[in-house]
């Protein structure tokens, strides 16, 4: 892995370390896909100065593919899915309200992911980035056309299709006529259910939750991941005095992996060593913890909210904040 030899490498380095950690390729499951929201290709990388977000690769409106992170570090783009997913975004040829993508941005897509699979030696999952969180991305335009792209990703189909808009698979049968098959077991069951639904152009969320809805279950909620039960922070700021959290920058890896913010902590630590009287959690923007959120320093759902309650932060401005970034 690494990065793609259809790509160029672009400006890799020069605007910050918008990435975190790194992965063996064997963790890669997933392309996200993305719309650049914009139309100026060259101002793609620009954009991320100010903004905790990146992406692996960009396609331009001509099909230029360019590399800004190496594939197995950890990209900032799609949330909870950044730790097993490449990041590509696709620039525009318009704006809202159609956010239309160009067809060689599209082949050039389809090309990309083809090559990651031949080196990955595997299938991938190819997704929207509103499949994974609450976003427009990648677009009334450039989503309907993820079938599509599965297709041709797979060898079904040409190279430059051109589909109309809203209806861009007409030969897709209505999620309803799914969610019966499915129901009647045409499509399988499980991840393999789910495998098939996706090659075949359809969203297994979708059809799942008509199938909920036919047969009067509730759609399921997914499983929370598992939230290490905290210790009080004056606790955690003892045991750092006494050393058993190590120093700089591996303290703060470990408090922050235990889910522990380690500033508050260091805070606490500084009023109790007497170093100046600690600052007030509660006096950081929305901006900023929204920032903090994408980063995972506030872990997940619902224990998220919990934490930002309780440190006297609004967590329902802050994920609105989270929404907008991204």
């Amino acid at each position: 892995m690494g990065i793609s030899s259809l790509a160029t490498k672009y400006q890799y380095e020069s605007f910050g370390t918008k990435w975190s950690g790194t992965r063996n390729a064997s963790a890669i499951t997933t392309v996200v896909v993305h719309h650049q929201a914009g139309t100026n290709f060259d101002n793609m990388p620009g954009v991320w100065r100010n903004v905790e977000a990146s992406a692996h690769y960009g396609i331009g409106q001509d099909g230029t593919i360019r590399a800004y992170i190496d594939e197995l570090k950890i990209a900032w783009h799609a949330g909870p899915a950044n730790s097993y997913a490449i990041g590509i975004e696709c620039t525009n040829t318009s704006l809202a309200p159609n956010w239309q993508v160009a067809e060689k941005t599209i082949d050039s897509l389809v090309r990309l992911i083809q090559d990651i699979e031949k080196r990955l030696g595997r299938k991938v999952q190819i997704i929207g980035h509103s499949d994974v969180m609450a976003t427009n991305c990648p677009g009334p335009f450039l989503y309907p056309r993820l079938g599509e792209i599965r297709n041709r990703v797979a060898g079904n189909g040409s190279t430059s299709t051109p589909t109309p808009v809203p209806n861009p698979s007409p030969n897709l049968k209505s999620n309803d006529t799914i969610a019966q098959e499915v129901i009647a077991g045409k499509w399988g069951n499980g991840q393999d259910r789910e495998r098939r639904l996706s090659e075949a152009g359809y969203n297994p969320t979708t059809i799942q939750t008509l199938v909920n809805q036919k047969l009067g279950a509730s759609t399921p909620k997914p499983t929370p991941t598992p939230q290490p039960t905290l210790k009080p922070i004056g606790t955690i700021a003892q045991e750092v005095i006494d050393g058993k959290w190590g120093n700089g920058a591996d303290r703060e890896k470990r408090l922050r992996a235990a889910g522990y913010n380690p500033s508050t902590v260091q805070a606490e630590v500084n009023r109790r060593l007497g170093a100046g009287s600690a600052p007030n959690p509660a006096g950081k923007t929305v901006d900023q913890l929204a920032r903090e959120v994408i980063r995972g320093e506030w872990g997940n759902e619902p224990q998220r909210s919990q934490r930002l309650r309780a440190a006297g932060h609004d967590a329902a401005a802050v994920q609105r904040r989270v929404n907008q970034l991204l």
